[in-house]
C-alpha cells in the first residue's frame, strides 16, 4: 500500500517569521500517530535527503514535520544564510506546537530529530519542552566552541577572531553581511567543509536535488555559534530518552567530542556508532542501518508494534 502523500506546510515562529516545510502523514492507518520534528544542520536545506529520512519514518508508522531553519531554504528570515542557534533552536518549540495541533498526530508521542548543528537544537528543545518524549541526534554539533576551534588551524585563529569582531562592528554600522564559503577543497578559502568526500556530497546534492542550496554562509554565523553553548542542556535532558547516532570518522563533529557529551548525559540514553563520516548516514548501508536503529528506538519508546 502506498504511503500517504506529503503536503507543503508552514508555521509561524514566536517572533513572527514563517517557516516552511513538508508534513508526512504516517502510513499504517492509525487515526493518530507518533510524530517527529526534523530539521537540517548548519547551511543545509530540507531537500538534502531529509525527504528520505521522513519516508523511512513514514513507512514505519511515524508522521514527520520537515522544515528549513529560519534564514535558509524556503523559510523566511534575514540575513539569508545566517545560522543563529539561539533563535533557530527556539523554533523547534513552534514546530512541536504545529504537530500538537495537527489532527493526524498523537500529541503525547512527539520526538525531535536533529543532524549536526540542529542536533543541539533537538537536545535543547527536549530539555526545556516536556511535550517532547524522545530525542534523536545524528552526528550532533554539541561542543560548539571546541568544534569551531578545530575547524580553524591554530596559526589562523587570532586573525579569524579579529575578523568576527570586525564583521560585527560593520554590521552595527549597517553594512551588508560578509559571506564565507561552505564547501571548497581550496585551503585559502577556509571553508567549513574541506574534506573531498564532504565537498563532493554537498556539491552533488546541489546539482541533483537541492538547487536552492547556496554555497555560502554569513561570517557572523561563526560568532553566533561560538556564543551558543548547548552542553548544559545535554545534562538537563533527563528523563527524556536520547539516542546518539555518531560516525566514527566524522571530522566535522568529531566522535570524541560527541562521546564527551554523551558521558555527561544522564539515563536514559543509547548510542549507535556507524562507520563513516559526517554525510555517510544519508546513503547506502549506513543510511539503512542507522534508520533501522532510529525506528527501533522510537518504537520501543512509543510502544509501537515491531
Amino acid at each position: 500500500m502506498a504511503s500517504p502523500a506529503r503536503r507543503d506546510v508552514e508555521f509561524k515562529t514566536f517572533d513572527g517569521l514563517t517557516l516552511r516545510g513538508w508534513f508526512y502523514p504516517a502510513a499504517g492507518g492509525l487515526e493518530k500517530s507518533p510524530a517527529i520534528v526534523i530539521a537540517h544542520g548548519w547551511t543545509l536545506v530540507k531537500e538534502m535527503n531529509l525527504d528520505l529520512i521522513a519516508e523511512k519514518f513514514q513507512a514505519a508508522g511515524f508522521a514527520s514535520l520537515v522544515f528549513d531553519n529560519r534564514n535558509f531554504g524556503a523559510s523566511d528570515g534575514l540575513p539569508r544564510q545566517e545560522a543563529n542557534p539561539n533563535h533557530q533552536s527556539l523554533d523547534y518549540h513552534e514546530a512541536v506546537t504545529f504537530l500538537v495541533n495537527t489532527p493526524e498526530v498523537d500529541a503525547s508521542k512527539i520526538a525531535t530529530w536533529g543532524y549536526s548543528l540542529s542536533g543541539s537544537y533537538a537536545i535543547k528543545a527536549g530539555a526545556i519542552d516536556r511535550r517532547i518524549k524522545a530525542v534523536i541526534t545524528v552526528c550532533p554539533m554539541l561542543s560548539t566552541h571546541k568544534i569551531l576551534q578545530r575547524m580553524i588551524p591554530a596559526p589562523h585563529r587570532t586573525a579569524v577572531e579579529a575578523l568576527l569582531f570586525a564583521e560585527r562592528a560593520a554590521r552595527m554600522r549597517g553594512d551588508e553581511p560578509a559571506y564565507g564559503v561552505v564547501a571548497s577543497e581550496d585551503p585559502a578559502k577556509q571553508a567549513i567543509f574541506m574534506i573531498p568526500g564532504d565537498v563532493d556530497w554537498l556539491l552533488t546534492m546541489q546539482k541533483t536535488k537541492a538547487p536552492a542550496w547556496e554555497n555560502r554562509y554569513t561570517i557572523h554565523s561563526r560568532f553566533d555559534i561560538l556564543s551558543y553553548h548547548p552542553t548544559g542542556f545535554v545534562e538537563a535532558l533527563c528523563p527524556t530518552p536520547w539516542l546518539l547516532v555518531q560516525g566514527n570518522e566524522d571530522h566535522s563533529c568529531p566522535p570524541d567530542l560527541s562521546m564527551e557529551m554523551f558521558a555527561r548525559a544522564l539515563e536514559p540514553k543509547e548510542l549507535v556508532m556507524f562507520k563513516g563520516g559526517h554525510f555517510t548516514p544519508f546513503a547506502g548501508k549506513a543510511f539503512e542501518d542507522t534508520m533501522a536503529a532510529e525506528i527501533d528506538f522510537l518504537k520501543r519508546k512509543f510502544i509501537l508494534a515491531p
